[in-house]
Parts: structure tokens; C-alpha cells; sequence
């Protein structure tokens, strides 16, 4: 993609050590695979949502009243979250394997460790669903309830407004 423009070693660094080095279960997984690029662009734009979700719903007068969309958002939540729980369970065979102090070798490619890898990459997807809640609270204008990004970005308005004014 990128070949050419980059010097080699931030080539190796960005995509070639990730390629060699990553478990190769994971090697077909979209979402654990090519390094950390996607997890972080998928973070990025979850931050860049709550700056102009906080922009756009700071001009607007009213908050939305969205009662049953978060009802159902958290009915789901708590169904996939305990459907994780039992698999957690089940994978350590209900508490059973976590007496023989060994960890699964990366070469195991039986069908129960390529079932926990999937289920990572499932329980991952929902690490980011958990993102709508912020948006949640954006929309219903309860911006004290989003507060790490939220107050990161005001720290950062506020240094570079600073930085600015100190440079004219």
C-alpha cells in the first residue's frame, strides 16, 4: 500500500512485524490482524464522534428522548454480556482448568482454541458497541456523564488555544 514512500524500517514497523509476529489463530480474524491500525482508527473515530456529537448537540436546544432505543441497547448488552460469561465459563472448563497453571500453546488449532479466538474477536466487536453509550449520553445532552475523551478534548482545545495565542 504504502510501499515505496515509506523508509524501510517504519515499513517493517508498520505492517511487516505485524504480519510476522501476530498468533497465526488470528491471522484470518479481520479485526485482530495487520497490527493495532484498526482497533486505533475505530478509537479515533469514536473520539472525533464525541467532538462533533458534543458540538452539534451543544447548538441544538432540546436533547433527544430516545427511552427505547437505550432500553433495547441495554436489554442486548446484558444478554451478550451473559452469553460471554457462560462461554468464559465454559472455556475454562467451570473453573476446573485454571488449577493447571499452563498456558495454551499459540501452535493449538483444536476446535475449542479456535473457538475462544472467535470469541474474542466477538467479545472485542462489543467493547466498541459499548461506545454507543457515550453517544447515547451526547444525544440526550448529559455531558457530565462522558468524561474521559470529553474532558481530554477540552484539556486539548484549551493547550493549543494557548499555544496559538502565544505564537500571533
Amino acid at each position: 500500500m504504502l510501499k515505496g514512500l515509506l523508509p524501510e524500517s517504519a515499513e517493517y514497523w508498520l505492517h511487516q512485524y505485524w504480519d510476522e509476529n501476530c498468533d497465526p489463530r488470528t491471522a484470518h480474524l479481520w479485526l485482530m490482524s495487520g497490527g493495532p491500525w484498526k482497533l486505533l482508527a475505530i478509537s479515533l473515530a469514536y473520539c472525533l464522534t464525541i467532538v462533533v456529537g458534543m458540538r452539534l448537540m451543544g447548538r441544538r436546544e432540546k436533547p433527544f428522548v430516545i427511552r427505547l432505543p437505550m432500553l433495547l441497547y441495554n436489554f442486548a448488552l446484558i444478554a451478550i454480556n451473559a452469553y460471554f460469561l457462560y462461554q468464559s465459563f465454559w472455556w475454562i472448563d467451570y473453573g476446573r482448568d485454571l488449577l493447571s497453571f499452563t498456558f495454551p500453546s499459540p501452535a493449538d488449532r483444536s476446535p475449542r482454541a479456535m473457538g475462544v479466538t472467535t470469541l474474542y474477536q466477538h467479545y472485542l466487536w462489543t467493547k466498541f458497541i459499548d461506545y454507543f453509550d457515550t453517544v447515547f449520553f451526547i444525544l440526550r445532552k448529559k455531558n457530565s456523564q462522558v468524561i474521559v475523551c470529553g474532558r481530554c478534548v477540552k484539556r486539548c482545545n484549551k493547550r493549543y488555544q494557548k499555544i496559538i495565542l502565544t505564537f500571533r
